[in-house]
């Protein structure tokens, strides 16, 4: 005899990975996770702090409105806007 076991996305998401995310009234769309915030009574995650793709605005979510999860290859790493792709000092 088998068990399937369905887990939830968010139960899997952490920080790096890509989410297709459906909000309350508003049409469903790509972000990148940056923080996941456990509950009080779990470690599980409740509440996600994402990048949404296309205009960039950090917003945070609830969790349980992950839809599906791409898992990251590799953590978001920002640079400062003057500095040049590849890190390191400009030269010229």
């Amino acid at each position: 005899m088998y068990c399937l076991m369905v887990v939830a996305a968010f139960l899997l998401v952490g920080v790096g990975d890509v989410v297709a995310v459906a909000a309350p009234r508003q049409p469903p769309y790509l972000a990148r996770v940056i923080c996941c915030e456990g509950g009080a009574r779990s470690a599980e995650p409740s509440l996600l702090q994402v990048v949404r793709d296309g205009d960039l605005a950090v917003l945070t979510i609830n969790a349980d409105w992950v839809l599906d999860r791409l898992p990251g290859a590799a953590p978001v790493m920002l640079r400062s806007p003057t500095e040049p792709p590849g890190g390191g000092t400009a030269q010229g």
